[in-house]
């Protein structure tokens, strides 16, 4: 039997959602390699089972349990925060506000007294 090449599973790989589903056909030189290649063939036979799968989950109506957001939030409390994300005490950004301040005027006062 002749090994034919990656390229063509990909290519047959690509398409197979939309080949499943009805809305392309294989050119008839990609029905003779999936004829051929095992790989293709058990690809094609997941994405049918994944497919039946998610049709009869079609009239499955999925409800949240009344508290999910309240459980949401007491998880996420949990979590620990990065040290780069967690709030900066005021003095420390007041403190670096006036360092910025006194730079910037120290930097223009040099500026024009040797101008």
């Amino acid at each position: 039997m002749k090994v034919l090449p990656r390229r063509e599973c990909g290519q047959i790989r690509s398409r197979i959602s939309e080949v499943v589903l009805g809305d392309e056909q294989l050119p008839p030189e990609g029905e003779r390699h999936v004829g051929r290649c095992l790989k293709c063939q058990a690809e094609i036979a997941q994405f049918r089972t994944i497919d039946r799968g998610f049709a009869a989950l079609r009239g499955e109506v999925a409800t949240a349990p009344a508290d999910l957001v309240k459980r949401v939030m007491h998880e996420l409390d949990r979590v620990p925060v990065p040290w780069f994300r967690r709030p900066v005490p005021v003095s420390v950004s007041a403190a670096s506000a006036v360092a910025v301040t006194a730079t910037v005027i120290l930097a223009l006062r040099r500026r024009q007294v040797t101008a």
